[in-house]
């Protein structure tokens, strides 16, 4: 009976299941999340590229998909670099418009300076130098070596071996499967790193619960070498029992099975052997082996 429980376990390997926060500790976080407009989640997208230059060129690229994205309801917001430093076609082109407007004598910002009585030297000495000079355009470079670096740390990794590395950071994530499906540039990568390392214990799990099968097996072929097949049973049967019965007991509570429980019947594997191997061995002294046991125990 406890063997056919088994067949309806189920796993759950979300780290965040171990976490267990007051519900009113949770509450003062959300309501902390909603006075400041900004909760930057564990999932973000990554965004490498052969330049920084080509980084913010991207991550322009992103602007329709994230905006589909937030109507959608899929996420709040992103954080990006892009909203401190438009990329170089973007400010080239502002640049352009403000040169055109300039050197129009038509254009408002005449009419403004004739209002505010600027001198048509001033006048024309700022038109000539949009006329002569090329825009000063702005750069990852400028963004950290202004005070905004120290509010958004996160947003630019830098050079990593021979790429340029950026953030675009997600709030108020609603829907995982459509961040991560969504149609992006080449180089941009979804990131979540709670379910990243949820599908490790995932991983590890699976693998602690082979290890635990061949345990079993090792140690039955050595105990068939060593003991009569009575003695096999009597050694192998309380282990195996113990391990059976935990899981079947978890499986009826409605409790996930997860890689913390499958390590520990690796316990109850050893400890069960080791008891079961001194009464074996000692069968003149059974009742001291008991008592020895229980104190152990």
């Amino acid at each position: 009976t406890s063997v056919g429980i088994l067949f309806f376990a189920n796993s759950n390997d979300d780290v965040r299941g171990l976490q267990h926060r007051p519900a009113d500790l949770l509450q003062q976080d959300n309501k902390i999340k909603s006075i400041m407009k900004l909760s930057v989640a564990n999932q973000f997208y990554l965004v490498t590229a052969h330049s920084a230059e080509a980084v913010l060129a991207k991550q322009k690229q992103m602007l329709p998909v994230l905006a589909e994205l937030k109507r959608d309801g899929a996420l709040g917001g992103y954080v990006a670099l892009l909203d401190m430093i438009p990329d170089a076609s973007t400010q080239n082109h502002a640049y352009q418009i403000l040169r055109t407007e300039m050197l129009s004598p038509t254009s408002v910002f005449m009419k403004y300076f004739n209002q505010l009585g600027f001198d048509d030297l001033f006048i024309e000495t700022m038109r000539q130098q949009y006329r002569h000079k090329q825009p000063q355009l702005l750069t990852v470079d400028h963004w950290q070596n202004s005070s905004l670096v120290s509010q958004f740390p996160f947003l630019w990794l830098g050079k990593i071996q021979d790429q340029f590395v950026a953030v675009v950071a997600l709030t108020d994530v609603q829907d995982l499967n459509a961040l991560a499906s969504a149609e992006l540039p080449d180089g941009v990568q979804f990131v979540d790193y709670v379910e990243d390392i949820s599908n490790v214990f995932a991983k590890y799990r699976d693998l602690v619960t082979l290890l635990v099968i061949a345990a079993y097996g090792i140690i039955l072929l050595l105990l068939i070498i060593r003991y009569r097949w009575l003695q096999v049973l009597l050694i192998i049967l309380p282990p195996v029992l113990a391990a059976v019965l935990s899981l079947a007991i978890l499986t009826l509570a409605g409790v996930a099975l997860n890689l913390f429980m499958m390590l520990a019947l690796m316990l109850v594997l050893g400890i069960g052997i080791d008891y079961t191997l001194f009464l074996t061995e000692h069968p003149e002294s059974q009742s001291t082996t008991l008592v020895a046991i229980l104190l152990s125990a």
